[in-house]
Parts: C-alpha cells; sequence; structure tokens
C-alpha cells in the first residue's frame, strides 16, 4: 500500500490514507490546533494540542519530554501540569483518529488462545483480580444480581472472576471491537464495543461502574465519569483505578517509570488530581487506596534497558522472544527475576504500607 503525500492547508486538515486512519475532521473532536505529523509506514499521523477539561486552559508547567519506549511508535510528548487544576496533560497527542497507532502492537505477539490463557491462570493476573474484590467490598459487599459494567474491560477477565465470585450481571464496554468480538464472556455478559460518552446504556441502571486502568487513557476523564454517574443507580458505586503520578518511584525513574506510557496515556493522576476530577464529575468518594503492584520497580527497569537498546519491553520480558538464539538478552532476564524477588516485591509492600505505590484506587457513590 502506497501512502497519500501529506498536505496541509490549514491548521485542522491533513490527506490522509482512507483505509487505515478514518477522516481526521471527525476526529478532531476532543481538542484544538491539530497538525499532522510526516507520514509512518501507511500512516499519516496527525496531532493536536491539550487543553484541561475542568478549566478550559492550556496546560503550561513542562514536567518532561519523552516519547513510546513501550512499542517504540512515533513522536515525542510533553508532560504538562495544569497550574489552576494540577492535571497532568500529554500534550501534544494524537487526534482519536490516529491514536489506533499506538495500540496497534498490544497483543500481537501473543494468540488470542494464550492471551485468554494468560488472563485466566497466570499469578499476577489472579493476584490482581482477588485484589480488586477485596478493595472493593472494603465498602459493602458485591450482592449476587448486581449489575456491573465494566468501562475498557478488555476481554472480561475482572467481569469473569465477579460472576465466577459473586453472580453479577455482567455489561462489558470496551473501545476496541476486535477485543470485545472476542470476549472471554461474550456468551455470559452483554458485550458492547465503544466510548462510554456515547454508548447506548439505561439511566439509574447500574450498581457498579468499574474504570480500572482505563481513565488515563481517555481523552475527556471528567466527561467520562459524568457519563458513569448517569447510568449509575443512586446510591450505586463507582471505582476508578489509575497509575499514580505521585509515587515515588515515578520520581526515582522519571520518565523510565513504567506508568508513562505516553501518548497512551494521556492524562497522569496524582491523588488530589484524581479527587478533583471525581469530586467535579458529580460523585462522594468513599475510600482512595494505593494498591500493592508488583514489578513496578522491575517494569521502570526493563523500559530504561530497552530504551538503551531500541528494544520493545516484549523483547526482555517474554520468556519465548527471551529464551531463543541468540539469547543475548537471558542475562538481563535472570537478573530482572532475582531483583523481582530481592527487591522489587519487599520494597512494593512498604511503599503499600506507607499509601505510595504506583497505582491508586477510587472507590466513590453516586448521592442519593
Amino acid at each position: 500500500m502506497t501512502a497519500s503525500s501529506t498536505t496541509t492547508t490549514n491548521p485542522t486538515t491533513v490527506s490522509q490514507t482512507e483505509t487505515d486512519i478514518p477522516d481526521a475532521v471527525t476526529a478532531a473532536q476532543s481538542g484544538t490546533d491539530a497538525r499532522s505529523d510526516d507520514a509512518v509506514g501507511d500512516n499519516a499521523l496527525t496531532f493536536e494540542d491539550a487543553t484541561c477539561e475542568l478549566c478550559g486552559r492550556a496546560p503550561t508547567e513542562h514536567l518532561l519530554t519523552t516519547h513510546d519506549m513501550g512499542w517504540r511508535a512515533p513522536g515525542e510528548f510533553s508532560l504538562v501540569r495544569c497550574t489552576h487544576c494540577d492535571l497532568i496533560i500529554t500534550t501534544p497527542r494524537p487526534v482519536p483518529a490516529s491514536m489506533p497507532r499506538y495500540y496497534a502492537d498490544w497483543y500481537s505477539h501473543k494468540t488470542l488462545a494464550e492471551q485468554h490463557e494468560e488472563l485466566r491462570t497466570a499469578p499476577y493476573h489472579k493476584y490482581v483480580k482477588w485484589m480488586r474484590l477485596k478493595v472493593l467490598e472494603k465498602t459493602g459487599r458485591l450482592q449476587q444480581d448486581a449489575k456491573v459494567l465494566d468501562v475498557g474491560g478488555g476481554f472480561g477477565a475482572q467481569l469473569e472472576y465477579y460472576m465466577d465470585r459473586r453472580g453479577v450481571e455482567a455489561t462489558l464496554l470496551d473501545f476496541d471491537p476486535a477485543v470485545t468480538e472476542n470476549a472471554m464472556i461474550k456468551d455470559r455478559a452483554t458485550i458492547m464495543s465503544g466510548d462510554l460518552l456515547d454508548a447506548d446504556l439505561p439511566e439509574n441502571h447500574f450498581d457498579l461502574v468499574t474504570v480500572y486502568e482505563t481513565l488515563e487513557h481517555v481523552y475527556q476523564p471528567k466527561a467520562t465519569l459524568e457519563a458513569a454517574l448517569r447510568v449509575l443507580k443512586p446510591g450505586g458505586r463507582l471505582v476508578v483505578e489509575v497509575p499514580d503520578y505521585g509515587s515515588p518511584f515515578r520520581k526515582l525513574f522519571g520518565r523510565f517509570w513504567f506508568a508513562t506510557m505516553v501518548p497512551v496515556h494521556l492524562h497522569h493522576f496524582t491523588k488530589p488530581s484524581l479527587q478533583k476530577v471525581v469530586k467535579a464529575a458529580g460523585f462522594e468518594p468513599l475510600r482512595h487506596v494505593a494498591v500493592y503492584t508488583p514489578f513496578e520497580t522491575s517494569a521502570s527497569i526493563a523500559v530504561r534497558y530497552c530504551e538503551k537498546r531500541g528494544l520493545m519491553v516484549s523483547d526482555v520480558t517474554e520468556a519465548s522472544k527471551v529464551f531463543k538464539a541468540p539469547y543475548k538478552h537471558v542475562p538481563f532476564f535472570l537478573a530482572l527475576a532475582i531483583w523481582t524477588g530481592g527487591f522489587d516485591f519487599p520494597w512494593q509492600f512498604w511503599a503499600w504500607l506507607c499509601n505510595k505505590t504506583g497505582v491508586q484506587a477510587l472507590i466513590a457513590r453516586k448521592p442519593e
């Protein structure tokens, strides 16, 4: 396929390959000052300068500039803080039509069956699912037949856990139709593809809305939570889980911190800024805690190692890739495993006791 040439006739118009990226005009709904980058492969990417959703101002306090270290996709992106609202925003950012380019490699290194099996059986994923239920039920047991909506729920692993353990009535909503078409629970739950802002869901319907590791990916976090408020019953609960930019390990690793993840992470929340967004959307916070986050330092070390060598993170963290000739990353893989058991896990435990890990969970309720 041959990419079309990139020509800019005004600040928001750019010629693109029609089969790769939808019309940029319809995609630029989330911001202003869209502009084109050089064509990359068959795609002409379009970027925009971001503004703060809470106050409408442009963020001004520059924190760092970096690029996609996980999958090595093109572009330079800055993290900039809004000094009025304390939100940290990625800018410039790809417009929605260009964003799929940055998710293209996320699942490509494993088969569908391998991904489902890993989500069901891998110790880390089993821990995450168990932990999320424990954190949620500190504010009240998840009742049988409760109506649960998981926003950005991927293949539905967390909902499957809730269905198996508590017998909930589940609805899965994810942005990626290729993921929802292959959901692990497609014969047991309502499956929807798209954005919560546009989803055809009834008002005052759900007992629980979960937004796990998703709010940092959306262009309008406040509007997304307002949409969650609309579909929740009065008194219904919201769970938001996102990285915590206030983590001491983020300060240690800087741009190599595992959860920087530009440009797919469009917002970077501290505990105070997440509280501000949740309250602005109309919720009453109930509980806000750090989540025990194994591999936070190990993943950050892996990011730095890969950046220095021009690798993707999966090249040194997936055993199927590491233990293949010429085996040049085996020493690093083994050293990282020793580090993880001897240092990462204990340090994370103490950070968790101090409520200062790299992931935070906030539970809130819709007012009666």
